[in-house]
């Protein structure tokens, strides 16, 4: 049995390659935001750069937390995907007499694996790109002098453990259903795992985050009605935490909601028979659109709420007569702050989506073989990139409308504010339109090799894996 476990492993190395990428992120991701933040807590003080240290502590700090919470769901996904590609390997396990510990083993360990491998190339990135993080956040915030790229093995090994906690966690559930995989049937699976309904711990899960969401929301009147001049910064990073909670809660509750929001929209919109198969298509691999919709979630959430957070708080300024108003809230800043959590949300969708095109390609010669034309079988993809994408910046608006809504919270009661609400509308347009193009590219590209092949052929060699 012991080499029947080793077998599996070595046999599940493409699965996973397929996948590398958002590790290799994630790993990339926890690494460079440890190396700032060790860089700026060691740095000694005073320091020649004014408030170097301090940004470094607070920006390394903050992308270690986002990192890890969109790490968490996005690595869970990527898991899903290999499972369910696998369901036949995992199947042939538990015929052979694996008991669902062991396969839970053989997956536990499958995903540290591949995250340490996916460390030895995110330290490496972490390492080679730290100095010119430095210089570009030392020219964004005009530092006199660029801080010094020193670093330690000891902080990448952390960033490294800390990784593979991060993938263990997230991919449990995961592990779990490999573990449930009826044998029989799953032999007679060629694509992919059945749909399934979301369990009671799904909706409890659910149910508990929106009220931490909730209670996280409503507390923030009692910061707001503080009058120690210290939590004023922490109004605005309590917002930003609580935006990040709002994205794991969207994430968790997307089986229960990514399905219904997607039917509910795209029912308004008449279209031809690219549309109307691309819609049917998505709704009805509703896990598969879960997969999907998640990583550009976090990606349109992060980007948009922090932007929507910053725009609110110095529309409030302006509108209490105040003439201060914080600094580096542009697009390109806010980029810089959470460029590493939105890293792996970008790597975990394509990921996701590059994953799944072996299917999509049996999907569209099934399309040609009942009588789609050409020019259908390219739009179907490119619809279905569409549908992923605006479900996506749905639910990213929720997380942005989350994090706006807590600070505006805090703001009410603060003594003589006056509240505005600041929307960064062509910031959502160049979010909404980068996205798009992402996942259209993402999703289409790989299909064009196999609409140039019999349709027939294209089947069979998707059956026969």
């Amino acid at each position: 049995m012991r080499q029947l476990l080793a077998a599996e492993i070595r046999g599940s190395w493409v699965a996973w390659l397929s996948v590398l990428a958002t590790f290799v992120a994630a790993n990339f991701a926890l690494g460079l935001s440890l190396l700032q933040y060790d860089l700026g807590r060691s740095y000694p003080w005073p320091d020649p750069w004014e408030e170097g240290p301090q940004i470094l502590v607070i920006g390394g700090g903050f992308n270690l937390a986002a990192s890890i919470l969109t790490s968490l769901a996005v690595i869970g996904a990527a898991a899903g995907l290999v499972v369910s590609s696998r369901r036949g390997a995992l199947a042939r396990l538990a015929l052979a007499g694996a008991s669902p510990g062991q396969v839970l083993r053989t997956v536990l360990t499958q995903l540290a694996v591949v995250s340490l491998a996916g460390a030895v190339i995110g330290d490496a990135l972490a390492v080679a790109l730290f100095h010119p993080y430095l210089v570009a956040e030392a020219a964004e915030r005009e530092w006199a002098t660029v801080p010094p790229a020193t670093w330690s093995l000891t902080s990448l090994l952390w960033s490294s453990a800390l990784c593979v906690v991060v993938a263990i966690v997230g991919g449990w559930r995961q592990a779990r259903v490999g573990t449930r995989v009826p044998p029989v049937e799953a032999l007679r699976q060629s694509q992919g795992a059945p749909q399934r309904r979301p369990g009671v711990g799904r909706w409890i899960a659910t149910a508990l985050l929106v009220g931490l969401v909730g209670f996280g929301v409503a507390a923030m009147k009692g910061l707001g009605e503080s009058d120690n001049p210290g939590v004023r910064s922490s109004i605005l990073q309590t917002a930003m935490l609580l935006l990040l909670l709002a994205g794991v809660t969207l994430a968790t509750a997307a089986p229960l909601s990514v399905a219904a929001i997607t039917r509910a929209w795209t029912s308004l919109i008449p279209g031809g028979v690219a549309w109307h198969l691309a819609r049917r298509t998505v709704i009805a691999k509703a896990d598969r659109l879960v997969k999907s919709v998640v990583p550009v979630m976090f990606a349109v959430g992060l980007l948009t709420g922090m932007v929507g957070i910053a725009a609110t708080l110095n529309a409030t300024l302006a509108a209490s007569g105040s003439s201060t108003q914080l600094d580096h809230v542009s697009l390109f800043s806010t980029l810089n702050f959470v460029g590493l959590p939105l890293v792996i949300a970008v790597a975990g969708g394509l990921s996701a989506l590059l994953m799944m095109g072996r299917q999509r390609d049996a999907e569209l010669a099934l399309a040609g073989i009942v009588g789609a034309t050409p020019a259908q079988r390219i739009l179907v993809p490119i619809m279905e990139a569409v549908i992923v994408s605006v479900t996506a910046f749905l639910l990213g608006i929720a997380m942005m409308g989350t994090g706006i809504a807590s600070l505006l919270v805090a703001l009410a009661a603060t003594p003589g504010a006056k509240v505005a609400v600041g929307i960064p509308w062509a910031d959502l347009a160049i979010v909404m339109g980068a996205t798009t193009v992402l996942t259209i590219a993402a999703t289409t590209l790989p299909t064009l090799p196999a609409l140039r092949q019999p349709a027939p052929e294209v089947v069979a060699r998707l059956i026969a894996t």
